[in-house]
């Protein structure tokens, strides 16, 4: 019996080719776009999947009077802190950074890149980052300390357990500062964090640890209870 249903069923393909052609192409293409369109909506879906807590956590975003004002990601730094004081029972902690772009040089390599000042250990212990090499708690105790991903490790240094090493990051009073490798994370997946412009950030240092420049603003992040 199916024999025969096929039998039938090329007979009609054969008999009306254009037609069949037509179907066939229609249909090939409806399933290719919806696999497609399925694709993306999961790939979106696990953008954040890796995050510690991120159902409790959200981003605070500033609604400027004017137009063109500032950054609707980008708020004054000192609001996450006020929030955790004002609100201990309700903000569990809070994450801020602020991106900068400078030259960074290991030895004859040169690279531009994005650098994070931001709150590190704010940021292990709440997205829950893993760190391959260093003490999660005290990398970037120390001045002039810096946290780096394998990626990076390995773009700079050509391995990754580079604790020791140093690297210079070209500051805003025109001169070149050393610093010294405290730490390594593993390859940061995409998420909505440290992926929030279109580089994402690799490398973090301290608040303020650059010269020149002085945070004023920050992308905060808080963790709710």
């Amino acid at each position: 019996m199916l024999r025969n249903y096929i039998k039938i069923a090329i007979r009609n393909l054969l008999r009306c080719k254009f037609y069949a052609l037509l179907n066939i192409i229609g249909l090939a293409v409806g399933m290719t776009f919806t696999l497609l369109i399925g694709s993306y909506i999961w790939s979106q879906l696990q953008i954040n999947n890796r995050l510690r807590n991120a159902p409790n956590q959200y981003i605070i975003r500033s609604k400027w009077k004017q137009p063109g004002l500032g950054y609707e990601d980008v708020t004054v730094a000192p609001l996450g802190i006020t929030l955790k004081e004002k609100y201990p029972d309700l903000v569990a902690n809070y994450y801020r950074f602020d991106v900068l772009t400078t030259a960074i040089s290991s030895g004859n390599k040169h690279f531009v890149r994005e650098v994070a000042e931001a709150d590190y250990s704010a940021m292990i212990s709440m997205f829950g980052f893993t760190m391959l090499y260093g003490d999660a708690r005290t990398s970037l105790k120390a001045p002039n300390s810096v946290v780096i991903t394998e990626e990076n490790a390995l773009k700079y240094f050509g391995k990754t357990d580079v604790l020791g090493q140093v690297l210079n990051l070209s500051n805003y009073t025109g001169s070149k500062q050393e610093f010294v490798v405290t730490g390594v994370l593993k390859n940061l997946r995409k998420n909505s964090v440290t992926y929030l412009w279109d580089l994402p950030v690799n490398v973090f240092i301290e608040e303020s640890e650059i010269s020149g420049v002085s945070t004023i603003s920050a992308v905060p992040v808080t963790e709710y209870v």
